[in-house]
């Protein structure tokens, strides 16, 4: 063979196998940029937060629901108006805890933003007729009630309605947009793929190793995949276990042992621990509750959110911060010197401590161990700060829970007491609103004018007398001047007799200063 012949078989080999090293490379380059790109399309769509698309019908439904709610009050007898009233209540609630939502998720989105901002303007002037007309229901004013849900309710709803639609609409449309998208790109990987193939069957023999090799990670891919799904899984049920302690929850330590304890038992942790920041000289952090040790750790821990060394660890780092902080592996851990030896000791090698906040205040933390170094990834990161979230969330619900609880015992007690002071006076006592409605007798009042306390109780106060103008002038006044004495009136007796008494009176203030009404005696004139 000729030199020149060998050379030229030479090139024809190192051109072949060059070619072939180009067209792998080419299939290898498509195929990662094929699957990079179908990857952030299911991204984008996994990331697009579709609560909105059910918020948003929600909060139209709970519109009509408060708008027949205000019919049927309208409609119905005194004698349902407080559960009515009350079902309503829950109505309003539940859509501020929407509106609160979508404010939340719109905040970085100026037309949503302008048009949300429309829609709280719009329901804050709902809210106020609607709570007109539920004051001019109880002074008897039902139809002007009625009038108010006719013409200005009625337009304020519509108008709700329509800033909701438009939302719901533009959410609607970028929805679309993002699976249009996805499934656009989707379509061009599929005829992408589909040239691969038609490729790899002409050069099947040169592929074997690269599909070998593709096979080998797909393996891996899928092994690490179902390890991370049952990681995941274990993390959700972990949360949806904490958030129905949440809802069972009636005290907030019980609260805290229950969701440390649903941590441990669903997330397949090694420990869980609620602490919370102590405003002392040592800025202690006081463990509310524990699960997955019996305490000695904790006990022994002695930990601080104050900027010195047991306050430089994770959970003073994460108190006085505000941030999460993660410890990849508690044997190296610079900030976790001062408790190394007992972590290591009780097998806890890494941990996660998140933050608890109020108000836009640290007021403690979540640690959570786990058995295992590098233990935290994202996802459970993100399920972590979710149930941290629920559960300051559910403390702070809690605490002003028990807070009204005491506020309503209070004035339950003191309302007793001032009753039982009314009852104590030989004298004929009424109280008056400022509109001139009775709102409490005593027994020497009941026995003066021959009719009950609950006959008594919401009538107009002149009924009382045989001079009503007179009487509403005697009201007048002590309004005006604060107080009145000895102001002659002839009670109307339920038998039909005048009785002449002596109207002196003070008006009544709350703890703010505000005018609750008028305190009167109505004594018999003894001159006649």
């Amino acid at each position: 063979m000729k030199p020149d012949s060998v050379v030229g078989i030479r090139t024809r080999i190192y051109v072949g196998f060059g070619a072939l090293v180009f067209v792998l490379l080419v299939i290898l380059i498509t195929a990662y940029l094929a699957l990079d790109e179908s990857q952030r399309a299911q991204r984008r769509i996994l990331e697009y937060n579709f609560s909105n698309l059910y918020d948003l019908p929600n909060f139209r439904a709970n519109l009509n629901a408060q708008r027949l709610m205000v019919a049927l009050l309208l409609e119905s007898p005194e004698a349902s108006w407080d559960s009515l009233a009350d079902e309503l209540e829950s109505r309003r609630k539940t859509a501020d805890s929407l509106i609160n939502n979508l404010i939340l998720r719109f905040r970085d989105f100026p037309d949503e933003s302008e048009r949300l901002g429309v829609l709280i303007a719009t329901r804050d002037r709902y809210n106020k007729v609607q709570d007109f007309q539920l004051e001019l229901m109880a002074d008897g004013k039902k139809d002007y009630a009625k009038e108010l849900f006719l013409r200005s309710q009625m337009e304020n709803y519509a108008r709700m309605r329509s800033v909701a639609g438009e939302l719901e609409e533009m959410e609607l449309r970028e929805a679309r947009d993002i699976v249009g998208r996805a499934e656009d790109d989707a379509a061009l990987r599929g005829r992408e793929f589909l040239l691969l193939g038609v490729i790899g069957i002409v050069m099947a023999a040169a592929l074997a190793v690269y599909m070998s090799r593709t096979i080998s990670s797909y393996v891996f891919e899928v092994g690490s995949a179902e390890k991370s799904g049952a990681k995941a899984t274990r993390a959700l049920k972990m949360l949806n276990a904490s958030r129905a302690a949440a809802i069972r929850a009636h005290d907030e330590t019980q609260l805290l042992e229950d969701v440390c304890r649903a941590i441990i038992e669903m997330g397949s942790y090694k420990m869980a621990w609620v602490g919370y920041a102590d405003d002392d000289k040592n800025k202690s952090v006081r463990a509310m509750a524990y699960a997955g040790e019996d305490g000695e750790y904790i006990e022994h821990a002695k930990v601080s959110w104050g900027d010195n060394e047991r306050g430089r660890g994770p959970t003073g780092t994460c108190i006085r911060t505000g941030e999460v902080v993660i410890a990849r592996d508690t044997s190296t851990e610079p900030g976790f010197e001062p408790w190394r030896f007992r972590a290591v000791e009780k097998g806890y090698r890494s941990s996660a401590t998140i933050p608890l906040r109020c108000d836009g205040r640290t007021y403690g933390a979540l640690m959570v161990y786990s058995s295992v170094a590098d233990a935290f990834d994202e996802t459970e990161i993100e399920l972590l700060k979710e149930l941290a979230n629920d559960l300051a969330y559910s403390t702070t619900s809690l605490r002003d829970q028990s807070a009204r609880s005491m506020a309503e015992k209070r004035a339950r007690e003191s309302a007793a007491y001032a009753r039982s002071l009314l009852e104590a006076s030989v004298d004929p006592l009424i109280a008056v609103s400022p509109l001139g409605k009775i709102t409490d007798v005593n027994l020497a009042m009941e026995e003066a004018i021959g009719q009950s306390r609950a006959e008594l109780v919401g009538r107009d106060f002149s009924e009382c007398f045989w001079e009503p103008k007179k009487a509403e002038e005697g009201h007048r006044r002590v309004l005006t001047d604060g107080t009145i004495r000895d102001f002659a009136l002839t009670l109307r007796h339920k038998s039909g007799l005048p009785v002449s008494v002596m109207y002196s009176a003070n008006i009544y203030r709350n703890d703010s200063g505000e005018l609750q009404g008028v305190f009167a005696s109505v004594r018999e004139n003894s001159k006649g």
